[in-house]
């Protein structure tokens, strides 16, 4: 099997190297971002003019455009 297994997890739960599920207020998951560790995450933006290509640490906490909507752990 090729495809990697998510195994669902919670916040609390997370560590680095977990993934961060997030989408727009009142919508459904539409990004993915790596946990890092103490509260951040490291993603990539979506293009625009003020923010093309650019990958960026953000605070989990804080608003970083997207809502965390779920969480994951790839199994090996």
């Amino acid at each position: 099997n090729l495809l990697p297994i998510v195994m669902p997890i919670t916040r609390d739960q997370l560590i680095p190297g977990d993934l961060v599920f997030s989408g727009r207020s009142g919508g459904g998951v539409q990004h993915v971002a790596l946990y890092i560790g103490d509260g951040k995450v490291i993603h990539a933006t979506y293009a625009s003019a003020s923010r093309a290509n650019q990958v960026r640490i953000d605070v989990l906490d804080n608003d970083w455009v997207m809502v965390p909507k779920a969480y994951g752990r790839v199994m090996q």
